[in-house]
């Protein structure tokens, strides 16, 4: 198993109880010593589906409590407010089809999932957790990876290897650069930063909501936190003289958050200056060659507004493992049983992705889209 983030931890736990032998090469520090922690909060909206498979992984009390249930959306307008409860959607009415849950989501600290995914993935005795090991070059035909870290380089040959290290995939990348795999990058025109509303500011939002505050333009967006603050992320188009890059400086950019959100502006921690991050989709086809397979991230990204980044992942894993305890050990009938049940569903949401994001800042106010790169 390359990479022990959500949908590599979560495999192999399940792998790993049934009974499999899993090493895991992770290249970062291990997080349940808080190592990586990017200094700032984001919170993961998380399905119901999802918190069922982390509760068959023995992880029921831990997600309760590192996350808040959210039982509706309210959108904060320039000239009043309006509640979205989850689970409302009205027959006949596509948009909320597309736009209201019907369930009840929760809001987790992805850092603490993270942690709580690894330590229940060391609990079988046959998963071997390695972190500060990155994998550099990959032979799909042999199962065997090349590895560096602190110790020194090492080859690793197994039955499988399992590409669960993320968007940046080096197991994806080494597939497409061997010509097994074709990949598609589309770059949305869209750039989003970091906030926070602290627990002392935070009185008077509702705990129990995903808020959104929009205007034209503009999309911030917070999710609560067990602790009673708010992780908080700005939406703004990728434009020379209307995004990020309009900030001559950190007073630049409080004076836009000041005039643009008069309302919640005085719950902000006091801003830095963004180092903003662009949206993008990936996806690419297929997920496996030779004995090589990929899951999660490695696979595929979202935007945030799907809210779907971390089930897409759980699921996933959920389906990896089912059809690879069914198949095993006919490899290749194992791949397509598990592409069949996921690679529609996670087109259509990377097809949404693209949509999705770019129309959420129009009805806010506009922005032209870029072409796909």
């Amino acid at each position: 198993m390359v990479g022990a983030g959500l949908a590599g931890a979560f495999l192999a736990e399940r792998l790993g109880r049934a009974g499999w032998r899993v090493t895991v090469l992770e290249k970062r520090e291990d997080p349940r010593a808080g190592a990586g922690a990017s200094g700032r909060a984001i919170q993961l909206a998380v399905s119901e589906r999802a918190r069922t498979l982390l509760a068959d992984a023995g992880l029921e009390e831990e997600f309760a409590r590192i996350s808040v249930p959210l039982t509706a959306r309210v959108v904060h307008g320039a000239k009043g407010s309006v509640v979205q409860p989850y689970g409302s959607r009205r027959p006949g009415r596509p948009e909320d089809r597309l736009l209201v849950p019907a369930e009840p989501l929760h809001s987790v600290d992805r850092g603490a999932l993270a942690a709580a995914l690894v330590e229940a993935a060391g609990r079988p005795p046959g998963v071997r957790l390695r972190f500060r090991r990155e994998v550099v070059d990959l032979d799909p035909r042999k199962a065997s990876v090349r590895a560096v870290g602190a110790g020194g380089e090492e080859r690793l040959s197994a039955d499988l290897v399992i590409g669960a290290d993320g968007a940046r995939s080096a197991v994806r990348g080494a597939l497409v650069a061997a010509g097994a795999v074709e990949e598609e990058l589309a770059r949305l025109p869209i750039e989003h930063a970091h906030l926070r509303i602290p627990p002392d500011t935070a009185r008077g939002l509702r705990g129990d909501a995903h808020h959104l505050w929009t205007r034209p333009g503009a999309v911030l967006s917070a999710l609560p936190e067990p602790g009673g603050g708010f992780a908080a992320s700005l939406f703004l188009p990728r434009s020379w003289d209307r995004g990020f890059s309009a900030f001559a400086d950190a007073g630049a950019y409080r004076d836009f958050l000041a005039k643009t959100f008069p309302d919640v502006f005085p719950r902000l921690a006091e801003p830095a200056r963004p180092a903003p991050g662009r949206l993008a989709t990936l996806r690419c086809h297929p997920w496996s060659a030779g004995r090589a397979v990929l899951v999660g991230d490695a696979c595929h990204t979202l935007v945030p507004f799907t809210s779907q980044g971390a089930n897409a992942a759980l699921e996933d894993g959920d389906a990896l493992a089912r059809a690879l305890l069914d198949h095993a050990p006919r490899w290749e009938r194992a791949f397509a049983a598990y592409a069949k049940r996921r690679v529609p569903p996670m087109d259509a949401l990377s097809d949404l992705s693209q949509v999705i994001s770019p129309l959420v800042l129009w009805l806010a106010g506009s922005v032209r889209a870029e072409s796909r790169e």
